[in-house]
């Protein structure tokens, strides 16, 4: 994959239609919606929300995973920080997703690498969760379950204006092209 051809024909196909879009962000930027996704290369929140540059703050990690405010992952917490703190959000997006790979290694137990393997033992307890479930819908619930803890782990940070930040869960299943708020 050429990046830097890439790169040229965006700048000189596309850039043209939004270039006064990208005049405005040089002033600053000021997001109305935090996203939180996975990073799963398939799951891309600017493109299914058809939102312009500027529209969406997005946080990716392996499982769009919100860690507890008060643990060593920092990345994601200094990032949902600045969203509310900063740029003040008025909306945080936990966006799930179908056929997850970080959530399909905690269910099946295929943790492999050492930091993997400590980012997604926050998820530990999906396991005992979705056990007695069929295998057909242990994926999608566990999926779903993870949305809801994320949201919840968000909704305990004592951050100033939390309270303000309206925090939604939304299901991508990017096979059949659904997406579902959870709530």
């Amino acid at each position: 994959m050429e990046l830097i051809k890439r790169f040229e024909r965006f700048k000189i196909e596309k850039f043209p239609k939004i270039k006064n879009i990208f005049e405005e962000l040089s002033q600053g930027q000021h997001p109305r919606a935090l996203v939180i996704s996975c990073s799963d290369s398939r799951i891309i929140p600017e493109l299914i929300f058809d939102a312009k540059p500027g529209e969406l703050f997005v946080v990716r990690n392996i499982a769009n995973i919100v860690p507890p405010y008060n643990s060593q992952f920092s990345s994601a917490i200094s990032a949902i920080e600045y969203a509310i703190i900063h740029l003040k959000v008025e909306k945080a997006v936990i966006l799930g997703h179908s056929q997850c790979g970080g959530i399909t290694a905690v269910i099946e137990n295929k943790l492999d690498a050492p930091h993997i393997k400590q980012w997604l033992s926050l998820r530990k307890d999906l396991v005992s969760k979705v056990k007695s479930l069929s295998p057909e819908s242990r994926q999608k619930e566990a999926e779903i379950e993870n949305i809801k803890i994320s949201a919840r782990e968000l909704s305990n940070y004592p951050l100033a204006d939390i309270e303000k930040v309206k925090i939604e869960g939304w299901y991508y299943d990017f096979i059949k092209q659904t997406l579902v708020q959870v709530f």
